[in-house]
């Protein structure tokens, strides 16, 4: 199924008060999809964090997870064979059935329509084919489990709103 989605990562930068990024990907912008590459950058680009203020503790300060560190952890997660999924845009370039905003600020991941309506992950499931909605819904457990593993929260809550 074509999804399209925009992906904002939004924060203060190692060298500017604050950064925006946004990405446009054609396909695959469920929130299955989505969270869990956003949980597996999260973690790569902790790793990288720490490995780097390990071995220089003189900039310790400045080594931190940014808007532009998780953009270009997300476009080399998704580049395939077919070459790069997700394309840099301007903020109202391309239309998205789903917007994923990450604020590397607050650790938050925001997941709304393209009307910037809040929208609960679990939606999703509900119109998938009856036979794929447990595989699905455990995927998506998975994934914010691993977010918050990370530190990072996905708004709205499933459990408040539901």
């Amino acid at each position: 199924m074509s999804t399209p989605t925009i992906i904002r990562f939004l924060g203060s930068g190692n060298y500017r008060e604050d950064s925006k990024v946004i990405l446009y990907r054609h396909n695959d912008g469920d929130p299955v999809t989505q969270l869990r590459v956003l949980a597996r950058i999260i973690r790569q680009a902790g790793t990288k964090a720490h490995e780097y203020r390990s071995n220089a503790p003189h900039i310790a300060d400045r080594c931190k997870i940014t808007p532009s560190t998780l953009a270009g952890l997300y476009i080399g997660e998704t580049t395939t064979t077919f070459g790069m999924v997700a394309q840099f845009v301007d903020d109202d370039a391309y239309f998205g059935e789903y917007i994923y905003t990450v604020n590397v600020d607050t650790s938050e991941i925001s997941v709304t329509d393209s009307d910037e309506n809040p929208v609960d992950p679990y939606t999703y499931i509900d119109r998938l084919h009856e036979e794929c909605q447990d595989q699905h819904r455990g995927s998506l457990e998975e994934s914010i489990e691993l977010l918050d593993d990370t530190g990072y929260t996905v708004l709205p809550r499933h459990d408040e709103v539901s």
